[in-house]
């Protein structure tokens, strides 16, 4: 049986409600591999199905996985890790903690790795308790506020599509789908526009060159409506992910400006090339990662040469920078609306949430050093994303615009 026969067979199950847990398995790592050609590959039907799966059309599988005893079976183990073997397959993943779940095909899929102070012994003898996890505290939206030259401010989410200003000759546009867009004149007149996103928000902006920007939550950009003949400047707080239109006589830089960095502010220079920069205030590196192209990073008298894959961080402790391949579907997965963790401890994840779910973080009692991996779709309420620490006994309260972590 090739694989395109064994996924049809697991299809066939899955609709059937027949698959084993081994088999079910199977087809949720499958599901979250798999690549555009190997669905485009698919028959009719089948290929129907995944788009329902894709749409959240099709019931849960949550509650037919046995978690406590994959549980289980991963903290006896003695490596601290097992391999799972597929029936009828030749390939075999290696996990450390396994849970995998669907929620409505959401498919998210958590691997928990043992932090330094933390050990099997301990953790496996611990009872397994459910948490009371926050209900109805829904995921952002599509949101932004457009300040104009002379400080009048414009709420996007409530704002008509069409024409909603001219600035210096240029005529700002919101497009249907809430995207904002600027489209330059004859007049060349420079003024400079600010577009800010509030907690639990992202925006798109089109620039008055073509360059395309993704603001992520709490995160803002400052530019001109206009760019000059020879140079090209942006200032960004928080984070955003760029394509830059190409314009080699006029070189576009984003401004990083940390004053609680050491050696003062940030630059990225492009001529154009597809790149994001995370500088949230809160977060301990301002890391700029490379998609395509090539970009400059600038700090002080010190500069990197980025290569497509790799990143660039600054530390804000020492002000130093250094690069490192990066993981690039976890340094843009916001922009295609997941969060993406990669061996994260518990408080950069719970940074990443109350950004996103508008939420305060407060911590009662220890904070386990356990570090998760996993990606989990952000339209999800609050509840589906702390399904993380399913198996932690940390609970969770709300209280009023603060998430509580009991341990």
């Amino acid at each position: 049986m090739d694989k395109t026969q064994r996924i049809h067979f697991l299809f066939t199950g899955y609709t059937k409600g027949t698959l084993s847990h081994e088999e079910l398995d199977e087809l949720l790592v499958w599901l979250y591999d798999a690549k555009e050609e190997e669905i485009t590959a698919l028959s009719l039907p089948l290929h129907d199905l995944w788009q329902q799966a894709k749409d959240g059309k099709l019931p849960s599988t949550a509650s037919r996985v046995n978690w406590e005893n994959v549980y289980r079976t991963v903290m006896q183990s003695d490596s601290g890790a097992v391999e799972i073997p597929v029936q009828g397959n030749r390939w075999k993943r290696r996990w450390v903690t396994v849970a995998a779940a669907v929620i409505g095909i959401g498919l998210f899929v958590v691997v928990y790795f043992f932090g330094p102070g933390a050990t099997r012994k301990e953790i496996a003898q611990q009872p397994v308790e459910k948490n009371r996890l926050p209900e109805n505290v829904m995921p952002g939206n599509n949101n932004a506020v457009l300040t104009l030259s002379g400080g009048e401010k414009v709420v996007l989410d409530s704002a008509a599509d069409g024409r909603l200003a001219e600035q210096g000759g240029t005529e700002v546009v919101k497009l249907k789908g809430g995207q904002l867009a600027y489209r330059a004149g004859e007049s060349r007149t420079i003024v400079y526009n600010t577009v800010s996103t509030p907690r639990a928000a992202n925006y798109q902006v089109t620039l008055s060159d073509g360059t395309r920007v993704w603001l992520n939550a709490a995160s803002s950009i400052r530019f001109p409506t206009v760019f000059s003949d020879t140079a090209r400047h942006v200032e960004l707080t928080g984070e955003a992910y760029f394509e830059v239109s190409k314009n080699k006589q006029a070189p576009f830089t984003v401004l990083v400006k940390r004053s609680d960095i050491q050696g003062g502010n940030m630059e990225v220079e492009v001529l154009g090339t597809h790149f994001n920069v995370m500088a949230y205030e809160d977060e301990s590196t301002v890391n700029t990662t490379l998609l395509e192209g090539s970009v400059k990073v600038k700090h002080g008298n010190a500069s990197e040469l980025l290569q497509p894959g790799k990143q660039v961080q600054l530390s804000r402790q020492s002000g130093k920078l250094s690069n490192a391949v990066a993981n690039v579907n976890m340094a843009v997965a916001w922009k295609s609306g997941y969060f993406y963790f990669d061996k994260d401890n518990v408080q950069s994840i719970m940074r990443q949430v109350a950004r996103w779910y508008d939420l305060d973080v407060r911590y009662e009692g220890e904070v386990t050093d356990m570090l998760f991996s996993g990606k989990i779709e952000k339209r999800l309420p609050l509840s589906g994303v702390l399904n993380l620490f399913k198996y932690e006994k940390i609970n969770f309260k709300i209280e009023g615009k603060q998430l509580v972590l009991i341990k």
